[in-house]
Order: C-alpha cells, then sequence, then structure tokens
C-alpha cells in the first residue's frame, strides 16, 4: 500500500510542478478545517499555497489520491484547481468518471464557503439557502449544492454557475436537498430544481425537498413515504409538458397532490407575484358542503345564451365534423351573426356581442372568401369582429400559436380579455407537441381546459372547432368533451338526396351530441343547406324555431332584449291579445 500511495504522490507532485508549484510535504489526509500550507515557489518560504487531500477507493478498489490546492503568489494565475490521480493498476474504465467527478466535488465542497453570493440567486430571489456553498474564481461565483439521500449521506453536488448552467456530480436521481427541516408528521413538498424548491419553502414555510434529475420525484417520494409515513407529501410540479408528465406519475404511483403554477413553474410565479400569493397556489383547499336549504334559497339567474336554445355563454361549445363537410363556413357565419347581431340559420337576433376568431388552418384568401361572402349576404357591418390567422403571424413575425405552451395562454390574455366570444378553429392546428400520441392523453386538455374554465367564470365564451376522430368522434381525448357544454356533430346531409343539388355549395346535419342546458325538442337534430338561386348564397334549415320552443319561450327571450310589443307582435305573428294572454299565463305559474 505505501508504494501505492508513493507512486500516486509522485503523480501529484509531477502534476503541481507543471502549474508553477514545488510541493515536498507528505501528502496527508487532511479533515474539515485542516490544510496543508507551504511555499510553493523556489526562493520564497512565505507559505501562500494550501492543499488538501484524501484518499478514496473505486468501485475495485483501486486507490485514488484527491487533491484540491490554490496559490497567492503573484506569478501564478489564481483560481482553485482539483484533480485526482488513480494508482497504476486501475484502468480508465475501473475509475468511471462519475465517480471521480464526484471525488473531486467532495473536495471542492469542503473547501468551499459557507458564505457568499451569487447572481444567479439574485435573479430567482432565492434568498433562505441555508446549506449550499460558495466557490469563487476570478470575479465569478459557483453555488455547490448537496445532494443526499433520505439517510443524509452525501451522494451528489449539483453546481450552478451565475449563467444558471448546471451540472450534477454523482448519482443524482435518489438525492434531493432540503429547505427547512425533516420530520415524521410534518408536511413536505416535492420540487424539481433548486430555484423552485427555495420559492416553494419561502411561500409555504413548509419543509421542501428539491429533487433532481429523472424520475427524481418519484423515488424521492417512496424513499420519504417509507421513512417518515406520518408526513403528508405534496408534489409542486412545473406547467412544462415534461414537468407535468414527471409530477402526474410520481402523483399517481404516490397518491398525493399535485399543484401546478400559472407561470412555467413556481419560482417564475414567486418573481411576479411574491410569496403571498404564490402560496395561495399551493395551499389544498377543504371543501365546504352547502346544506340543501341553504342551496334552495340561492338565488341562480337563468341560463343565458349566444343563441336561444343552441348555444349557452361561458364555458365551451364543440363544432366538430369530418374535413371538407363545412365546419369554418359554419363557424364564421355564426360569430358574424354574433357580432352584428343578425339571425344565425332561422334562429332569433341577439344583442351584439365582441368576437376574435383564432383561425390556425386557412390562409388569408380562403379567410377572405368567407368572409366576403357572409357580408354580402349579412345586411350589418361588425365593428367588433376581430381576428387572427396563421398568416398575419408570420407575415408581422409573431409566434405562432400553441394551446400547450403556458406562455401562448398568456399572450392570448390581453385579446380574450376585450371580447366575450373566442373562436379556435381547429384546435388540432392550435395545438402541437413533440410527443407522439400527447393530443390523446387527458394531461394534454388539462391546462387547456382549467384556462378556459378561469375565463368561462368572468362571463367568455369559447368555440371549440375539431376535427372527428376515425370513429366519427371528436378527435383527442375524450376527457374535452366532459367540459363542452353543448357538442355539434355536423355530418353527412339526412335524406335519400340533397334537394336542389345543382345549386347547392354545403349540404350537412347539425347532430347535438351534447346538450347541456337545451330542452329536449331544442336537441332535435336538423339539416343545413348553403345553396344559390339567384343572387349570393343564403342557408336554409329544415327545421322552424316553432318546432322546439313555444311562443312563451319567444316572448320572454324577446322581452329580456327589451323589444317593444310591436316588435314582439311582428316577429312573432301573433295578435295583442294572445300576447296579453302569454304574459298573464307565464305571471300565473310564477
Amino acid at each position: 500500500m505505501d508504494d501505492v500511495k508513493t507512486g500516486l504522490a509522485q503523480q501529484a507532485r509531477e502534476y503541481l510542478k507543471e502549474h508553477g508549484l514545488i510541493f515536498n510535504d507528505s501528502f496527508r489526509e487532511t479533515g474539515d478545517g485542516d490544510e496543508i500550507k507551504f511555499a510553493g515557489l523556489p526562493g520564497d518560504n512565505r507559505p501562500l499555497c494550501w492543499l488538501k487531500c484524501c484518499y478514496k477507493q473505486n468501485e475495485n478498489n483501486n486507490l485514488g489520491l484527491c487533491i484540491t490546492f490554490d496559490a497567492f503568489h503573484d506569478s501564478y494565475e489564481h483560481g482553485r484547481k482539483h484533480h485526482i490521480f488513480w494508482s497504476d493498476s486501475c484502468t480508465e474504465s475501473d475509475a468511471p468518471s462519475v465517480k471521480q467527478d464526484f471525488s473531486l466535488a467532495q473536495l471542492r465542497f469542503e473547501h468551499a464557503s459557507n458564505i457568499g453570493s451569487s447572481k444567479y440567486l439574485s435573479r430567482k430571489k432565492c434568498d433562505d439557502c441555508h446549506g449550499i456553498k460558495y466557490e469563487e474564481i476570478g470575479d465569478k461565483t459557483t453555488i455547490l449544492i448537496p445532494v443526499r439521500d433520505v439517510f443524509c449521506n452525501l451522494i451528489a453536488i449539483e453546481e450552478i454557475n451565475e449563467d444558471g448552467i448546471k451540472k450534477t456530480l454523482g448519482p443524482k436521481s435518489k438525492g434531493f436537498f432540503t429547505f427547512g427541516e425533516l420530520k415524521d408528521g410534518k408536511n413536505v413538498y416535492l420540487t424539481e430544481g433548486f430555484s423552485t424548491g427555495c420559492s416553494v419553502y419561502e411561500s409555504t414555510e413548509e419543509t421542501t425537498l428539491c429533487c433532481f434529475g429523472a424520475g427524481g420525484l418519484l423515488s424521492v417520494g417512496k424513499a420519504i413515504r417509507s421513512k417518515y409515513p406520518k408526513s403528508k407529501i405534496y408534489i409542486a410540479g412545473d406547467s412544462d409538458v415534461p414537468g407535468m408528465e414527471s409530477a402526474d406519475k410520481a402523483s399517481k404511483a404516490l397518491g398525493c397532490t399535485v399543484f401546478y403554477p400559472p407561470d412555467k413553474d413556481f419560482n417564475d410565479t414567486f418573481c411576479k407575484v411574491g410569496a403571498e400569493k404564490t402560496a395561495d397556489y399551493l395551499k389544498p383547499k377543504s371543501y365546504k358542503p352547502i346544506s340543501l336549504e341553504n342551496f334552495l334559497k340561492k338565488d341562480i339567474p337563468p341560463v343565458e345564451w349566444l343563441i336561444p336554445d343552441l348555444l349557452p355563454k361561458k364555458g365551451v361549445n364543440a363544432v366538430v365534423g369530418g374535413p371538407g363537410i363545412g365546419k369554418s363556413w359554419f363557424t364564421y357565419e355564426l360569430a358574424y351573426c354574433l357580432a352584428t347581431g343578425c339571425s344565425f340559420l332561422n334562429y332569433p337576433p341577439m344583442k351584439p356581442m365582441r368576437c376574435l376568431y383564432i383561425d390556425g388552418e386557412m390562409d388569408d384568401s380562403q379567410v377572405m372568401e368567407r368572409v366576403v361572402q357572409i357580408a354580402e349576404r349579412v345586411s350589418k357591418k361588425p365593428s367588433n369582429f376581430n381576428l387572427i390567422t396563421k398568416d398575419d403571424l408570420l407575415d408581422t413575425n409573431q409566434q405562432g400559436i400553441n394551446l400547450y405552451s403556458p406562455l401562448c395562454r398568456d399572450m392570448l390574455s390581453d385579446c380574450i380579455e376585450e371580447v366575450d366570444v373566442i373562436f379556435l378553429d381547429n384546435f388540432s392546428n392550435l395545438t402541437w407537441s413533440e410527443k407522439e400520441g400527447y393530443e390523446n392523453t387527458a394531461e394534454s386538455w388539462r391546462p387547456i381546459g382549467e384556462f378556459i374554465k378561469e375565463w368561462a367564470y368572468r362571463g367568455k365564451t369559447f368555440i371549440l372547432v375539431h376535427h372527428t376522430n376515425k370513429l366519427g368522434g371528436s378527435r383527442g381525448t375524450s376527457r374535452m368533451n366532459v367540459d363542452f357544454r353543448v357538442e355539434l356533430l355536423l355530418s353527412k346531409y339526412a335524406g335519400p338526396s340533397v334537394p336542389d343539388i345543382d345549386t347547392t355549395l354545403l349540404a350537412f346535419k347539425v347532430e347535438f351530441i351534447k346538450g347541456r342546458g337545451l330542452s329536449y325538442k331544442g336537441q332535435s337534430d336538423f339539416n343545413c343547406r348553403l345553396h344559390k338561386m339567384s343572387g349570393e348564397p343564403e342557408w336554409s334549415v329544415e327545421r322552424k324555431p316553432e318546432y322546439f320552443a313555444t311562443k312563451e319561450f319567444w316572448v320572454n327571450h324577446y322581452r329580456s332584449l327589451g323589444w317593444t310589443i310591436d316588435e314582439i307582435l311582428k316577429e312573432l305573428k301573433i295578435s295583442k291579445r294572445e300576447y296579453l294572454g302569454l304574459i298573464a299565463t307565464e305571471n300565473s305559474e310564477k
């Protein structure tokens, strides 16, 4: 063994000599707070150099000498250096780089300072960072984060430089860094990323474990569940696709709650809104039931309609169909009529609404063709109908829309704030993921569904235009159908043949796949045709409003719009006596 150590010492002396330093002392192991001081340069007896060393063994029991050193001579290029020397019997394959790097990292961690500052931590607003160390090289600072297992053994070290570049030295997937105190019975938050963990800890003041590497949340969660069975585990996930997949997998396996931030991660949210508001996204909310007695006393407003007994306000409605069936013709007509307050098909007019149509499929020439035809057919011109088209985004060098992206959803928020109804045409072109089959997972819809629900609570309505799948239903995950209030399927025209086929431009059947809030008669399927007899194309519907709604319904509807009695009599073609009778019936029922 002495011969092996002598050989390692000779390698180390040669290495120091290459850096201009002469070391003639023995390479004894140094502990915490201990170091070997030496002069280093001929003719200078001042001990301005220091060195620490220790001996390590690899998995094949080969001996290695780890050294870290620095010097403060003017002739020496200042900067702490580290190296490990293996005995001659150890080949490169016998001494894995991970083990070598970790051995060096341990030395660096031992000699690094407990006090310091980092531009990276300042940018991330990480103030409570007890337990990390600071390594200054020149005018730059690298932070060293100890990664420990559940038994507090140091198993890896993560280094982060001032630019945020990270490198983990050692096996990290089962390790973590602890903010706060681990104690059985105390709540524990699991996060990915050091700055995220720091922000979660400062916001919740609960024990927070920063996990590292793919699968870190799950492996650490299992270890914590085993050693601290009384502790309740929460996961503070990231809102990007990889982060959500990792958090969801861990939460399902551990049976614990996962929280997601409104931004990419909780550090972004913390930097924007501070600890108090960030904590609101990290608190489990208790359910508060209401008694039936109090529920019956609630003043619940009636259903509000975009189109009476066809499309309700607030939330998301869907129009689905195969390629070329006429979805965009149908929804552009709907948007134009809503913006002008004109009658749609043979449904009654409503008050004008502010509409935003986001078209991710058609080019501008196709959009122009549809809108011009509608404008010539409808007498009114809308002043509150706005468009976002894919060509316009390209022409103005704007980012394409991907609703899976939290950034894109955030970029749309100002536009949504200014309107009442938002059309998404079509959904497949406005969402994409590098992961094959992602659209068929429930996770793909969840952030979009939550985004829509938040806006629905503020009175916004979304019309989602979507393709059908091979079986004829809406494409993608069935989870999205749960959130639809009304789902209309445009399918093949019902009947033996399309009448006036030579003059027909479009013909399809409107089927009610889902009709939450609609009357039973209101969910009756009907045929639609866009045909050109003379002049501009016109729509015809093989069903009249009286088929599915009573006169009392329409009297009440028109009165709610502020129509005069004469306007109602003319529209419904009824006498004043009949009108008064309907009003009397309504009042007696109340």
